[in-house]
């Protein structure tokens, strides 16, 4: 095509051959020709309608018809009319153009919307010059759907080419003649087809009519009838237009979607499950009649509805969190719900929730099917009662002490609680059982049971474990004298006389007691020790309690009579601070620095280990005071050891988990430093991984603070973590101390000699720097030194020493320099 470059067929083409083919005679008619997007977004122009708005003018394409001044103030009303075309035909209509420089213009406008119901094509004429015919049948010819152009006695004045392509009928045939004498044999519906024809004749109004009709491959096609009355210069209806577009695969659509929603509402209004539909918002679009009795509404007053408008409460609010969790994720999901309504039995229904999809696979809805389990849950919860209890005294089973008694030795252990584990044994049950026979037996089972659970508190857990034997779990032990009421208690309500068939009977029990944690950390050992306790009362005499490890056992004793002598031990009394040396494998074994080692000075055990009280002091929260003494005393070495020195020496101190957590130990340091003088670089706080595994926020931040400081971090015993590796990632440490176990496995292994070099290698990459611990032999130094791993501690170098003894011996060190 030969066009200026300013022309609207260039400006419009892009590439768009729908555009081109229009273009090809569009652009050489004299009346306006656009093509608009549904919103009246221009997309076509052709050289007249440019022409109408002013040469010169900024490019049109992509402007609203608003935006692009066509039909000046009728602009909004041409937008408007583009906008219903594509829901229903718009007739001939006319608009009236006032510009400044032409003048006055009135234009009959037709407006015929594409097959996509994407465009329209909007065609105007001067309505003072009809629409010639060359013009009308260039316009048609071009275009996909069959045109019949009908005068105002009902026949065809003129059929445009495409009816030969799409019914079996020729174009000669139909025009001069009415619908009923040119239908071939086989079309269905003429009579409907030639009623709409007459009917728009009459009153002017547009109509549409589905005609299925016979098509030259010999099926049978449905064509979708668009019927527009044409108005001559007076606006007296002078005809019709029909325009007849293919729509079977639409109609085979439409056929099939209501088919299956037959089928769907047939299954769903006679099925017993409760059936909901969930739109996009999560409101509910369809109900079935199962679903509006168990509500006890009717469905116009459910449909539209969250969840949550259901009920004032919030018990369907799982039902709601649950369709929008399917929205968004896709994925089907299951729910179990409680239903309790005043005057109803309470129910639980099982509801399945199932993502619906568009044609274009998005989720559109959700679709709820709802099962009464109410029966099946009662009977699955009798069956789980039956399981954990003991169908003849009615208490917890085996089974139920080996679920529960863990929970409660956990719950202990979080409260730094101790919790005892009675094992009682029912002294001479045999001999009754034998004399007296089976149901009395079962009736003295049934009567110790009652008097044991009467002697618990309501947190103790009494178990039959089997025979004539019962377990008693017991939390929140203080004391030993506690636990030896409890054990009287229930001695002495065992020993109770009761009758049995007509008898007098009297029994006792032997009791055994383990002690969570000072006798076992384990349900099954401490199960074992109580046992063991209770033999050993049975031998004794009977009718006693004995203790795993008499007097509560040495371990229970040891750690009470530690617990007892840390309070004094907070205030500093008996603590004793060791430094180990660490040096450069770089630079002669020169000494560079220490590590801080606690030992305590126990009046009555003599020197311990920090092994021997540490867990205890985090368990009763002495750690706290503790570490700050560690942390004080430190620091005041520090300042002793840097006195005159150019390069610094930096003593390294362990923070525990529970004093980095719970304690500001930023805060700590701070106020440390400000007391003693020292300076942040020569200090050095050590955690090991266990820190990492709690709240990382306040890590992260007790991180950051230690860092403004210029305090250095050190993450020791690197390697025996299950999550080393992405620690680093997540924490900013200064530093790593490879654990002893992979040093001191050097010479041993070449799994550990190669997980060295790793650590070396992965340090040296990530800027960090690195303690190897436990060096002992010349053999692991001499490694060590010749894969370039900075510093060490060990043996080799020294073992811990009192404060004042490493600083003689740093002192010496740097005299003999």
């Amino acid at each position: 095509m030969d066009v200026e470059p300013e022309s609207g067929a260039v400006q419009a083409h892009g590439g768009d051959t729908e555009t081109l083919l229009l273009a090809r005679w569009a652009d050489r008619l004299p009346d306006l020709v656009v093509l608009v997007d549904a919103d009246g977004t221009l997309r076509y122009l052709n050289p007249a309608a440019i022409a109408a708005l002013g040469r010169g003018a900024e490019p049109f394409i992509g402007r609203t018809l608003v935006q692009a001044g066509l039909f000046g103030a009728e602009a909004d009303t041409l937008r408007e009319r583009v906008r219903s075309a594509f829901a229903a035909a718009v007739p001939t209509f006319n608009l009236t153009w006032t510009r400044d420089s032409q003048g006055i213009a009135v234009y009959a406008v037709d407006i015929v919307p594409d097959a996509q119901q994407r465009r329209a094509l909007v065609h105007a004429r001067e309505a003072a010059r009809p629409a010639s015919e060359p013009t009308f049948r260039t316009l048609t010819e071009h275009l996909p759907d069959v045109i019949i152009r009908y005068g105002a006695n009902g026949r065809a004045v003129y059929c445009n080419r495409e009816i030969d392509d799409q019914v079996s009928v020729s174009a000669l045939r139909v025009v001069g003649h009415t619908p009923s004498e040119a239908a071939p044999p086989g079309m269905r519906g003429v009579e409907g087809y030639e009623a709409q024809l007459w009917r728009t004749l009459r009153t002017g109004e547009p109509g549409t009519f589905e005609l299925q009709v016979p098509h030259p491959d010999g099926t049978l096609r449905v064509h979708s009838v668009l019927f527009s009355a044409e108005r001559d210069l007076h606006g007296t209806i002078s005809g019709a237009i029909a325009v007849g577009r293919d729509t079977t695969e639409q109609v085979r659509i439409r056929e099939a979607l209501a088919a299956r929603e037959r089928e769907f509402r047939t299954l769903a209004e006679n099925a017993d499950d409760n059936i909901v539909r969930w739109d996009e918002q999560a409101r509910m679009c369809y109900t079935n009649p199962a679903f509006t009795r168990l509500m006890q509404r009717p469905a116009e007053l459910l449909l539209g509805r969250t969840p949550l408008d259901l009920a004032a409460d919030e018990r369907y609010r799982p039902v709601f969190a649950a369709v929008q969790r399917v929205l968004r994720g896709d994925q089907p999901e299951m729910l179990e719900l409680r239903l309790e309504d005043p005057g109803r039995a309470a129910q639980v229904h099982q509801i399945r929730f199932v993502p619906e999809h568009d044609e274009r696979g998005g989720v559109c809805g959700v679709l709820g099917i709802g099962r009464d389990i109410t029966e099946k849950a009662a009977y699955l919860e009798r069956i789980e009662a039956l399981v954990r209890t003991d169908p003849l005294t009615q208490l917890p089973n085996r089974q139920a002490l080996l679920e529960r008694a863990p929970a409660l030795l956990a719950a202990s252990r979080r409260h730094a609680r101790m919790t005892a584990v009675l094992l009682l044994d029912l002294d001479r049950f045999k001999s009754v059982n034998d004399a007296l026979g089976p149901a009395a037996g079962d009736e003295l089972l049934c009567e110790s049971a009652r008097r044991l659970a009467s002697c618990l508190r309501a947190n103790d857990l009494l178990v039959r474990q089997g025979d004539d034997e019962f377990v008693v779990v017991a939390p929140d032990i203080d004391n030993a004298e506690s636990l030896g009421a409890i054990a009287d208690k229930l001695q002495r309500a065992v020993a109770a006389p009761l009758q049995l068939l007509g008898r007098t009977v009297q029994v006792s029990a032997s009791i055994g007691v383990a002690l969570f944690p000072g006798d076992a950390d384990t349900l099954e050992a401490l199960l074992v020790h109580a046992a063991s306790a209770m033999q050993h009362a049975k031998r004794g005499g009977r009718g006693r309690t004995e203790y795993y490890r008499r007097e509560l056992g040495e371990a229970v004793q040891r750690r009470l009579l530690l617990e007892s002598a840390l309070r004094e031990a907070t205030r500093g009394a008996g603590l004793v601070l060791h430094l180990q040396p660490q040096v450069s494998l770089q630079h002669q074994d020169r000494i560079i620095g220490a590590e801080a080692l606690l030992r305590w000075q126990h009046p009555a055990l003599g020197l311990l280990s920090p092994d021997a009280f540490i867990a205890i002091a985090e368990d009763n929260g002495s750690i706290v005071p503790i570490g700050h003494w560690v942390l004080h005393t430190a620091a005041e070495s520090a300042v002793r050891c840097n006195r005159g020195r150019a390069e610094p020496i930096r003593i390294a101190v362990n923070v525990s988990t529970r004093q980095f957590v719970g304690d500001d130990v930023a805060a700590s340091v701070a106020r440390v430093l400000a007391e003693t003088g020292c300076e942040p670089a020569w200090l050095s706080i050590e955690i090991t991984e266990s820190a990492l595994l709690e709240q990382s926020a306040r890590v992260h931040k007790a991180f950051d603070a230690l860092h403004a400081l210029g305090v250095r971090i050190a993450l020791d015993d690197f390697g025996t973590g299950y999550s080393a590796l992405n620690y680093l990632a997540r924490f900013p440490v200064d530093c790593l101390k490879i654990d002893k176990s992979f040093v001191q496995g050097i010479d041993r292994s070449t799994r550990e000699a190669e997980l060295v070099k790793a650590f070396i290698a992965m340090a040296s990459a990530l800027n960090l720097g690195l303690v190897a611990e436990g060096v002992e032999t010349d053999a692991q130094a001499a490694f060590l030194r010749g894969q370039g791993c900075p510093q060490a501690q060990g043996w080799l170098y020294g073992r811990p020493m009192p404060v004042a003894q490493f600083e003689t011996l740093l002192a010496g060190k740097a005299m003999n320099a």
